[in-house]
């Protein structure tokens, strides 16, 4: 646990064990740094975890992180550009593709045109989020109501709008013949010479 252990107001950090664990409690690792256990960051603490059983946050987040699993299930199902998400009550992180069949992502360890224009497009509707590859979290604040829930949905459905035309134009495929004649790659009018002991592996010829 970490930052949301002090709401990121002072950095501390906590370790659970299980009661396995706990048999070694007598033997001490004498190490750590200056900041460990400080007063200061343990009140942050302290002062946290009483909001969150004060306001309720943590009973919210179960409400909400069941609609926001909804929403999200739903999101993928109507737009194509829709990959896998990983979330956990209200944290998570959705994948965007531009083939479904190839799972090619909308961006590889960068960005790309789609998913600039998405960011800049939830920054614009006033959804603030990160945007990262091919990602973008879901991670809204604990206190997040319903209704704020469903608005930012809309703003993605509207946003994933941009992912799906690119993901639709990837779709489009070329269904070609290709045959092996005495060491020929032929297809339609082409040909291609192979090497000697080349082997064929299979081939998705796309337009783009």
């Amino acid at each position: 646990m970490a930052k949301g252990l002090t709401s990121s107001y002072l950095p501390l950090g906590a370790v659970e064990c299980g009661i396995t664990l706990r048999a070694f409690q007598d033997k001490v690792f004498y190490g750590g740094l200056t900041y460990n256990s400080h007063p200061m960051g343990c009140a942050a603490a302290l002062a946290t975890i009483r909001v969150y059983e004060e306001d309720g946050l943590i009973d919210n987040a179960k409400k909400m992180g069941a609609i926001l699993q909804q929403l999200a299930a739903e999101m993928q199902a109507k737009h194509p550009s829709g990959g896998r998400g990983a979330i956990h009550w209200v944290v998570g992180i959705v994948e965007l593709i531009r083939n479904r069949k190839t799972r090619s992502r909308c961006a590889i360890h960068g960005t790309s045109e789609e998913m600039a224009a998405l960011g800049r497009f939830f920054r614009e509707q006033g959804l603030y989020t990160f945007v990262r590859w091919n990602t973008f979290f879901t991670n809204p604040p604990l206190c997040i109501n319903e209704q704020q829930m469903r608005e930012a949905f809309a703003i993605i459905d509207r946003g994933l709008e941009i992912t799906d035309k690119r993901s639709a134009s990837s779709q489009l495929q070329l269904s070609v013949s290709v045959t092996v004649q005495r060491g020929w790659l032929v297809w339609g009018g082409h040909s291609v010479r192979l090497r000697s002991g080349q082997a064929l592996g299979k081939r998705l010829f796309t337009v783009r």
